[in-house]
């Protein structure tokens, strides 16, 4: 791979993380989603990258994450005092 190839892999990359952080974190409200949106297409487009890969984190493929609810017996021990904790898992 040339240098001139690895900097523009390099760069869009860069890009990329840019324009995420901007959607993710709200950096630059003013700017214009559809905007943003649009030069991230570009540069995807620019480097190959096909369109049904252009997810990152969708909420509707992620599933709903186990839970753990933990309780102690004695609730309210003494000092010295043993404790069995029983923990128990749903989702």
């Amino acid at each position: 791979m040339t240098s001139q190839k690895k900097n523009k892999k390099y760069f869009a990359l860069l890009l990329l993380t840019i324009f995420v952080s901007v959607e993710l974190f709200g950096i630059a409200a003013p700017i214009a989603t559809a905007s943003t949106q649009s030069k991230l297409d570009e540069a995807m487009d620019y480097f190959g990258v096909p369109k049904d890969q252009r997810t990152f984190g969708v909420a509707d493929r992620k599933a709903e994450a186990p839970q753990v609810r933990v309780e102690f017996s004695p609730t309210n021990p003494k000092p010295g005092e043993e404790v069995t904790a029983t923990a128990y898992t749903s989702g």
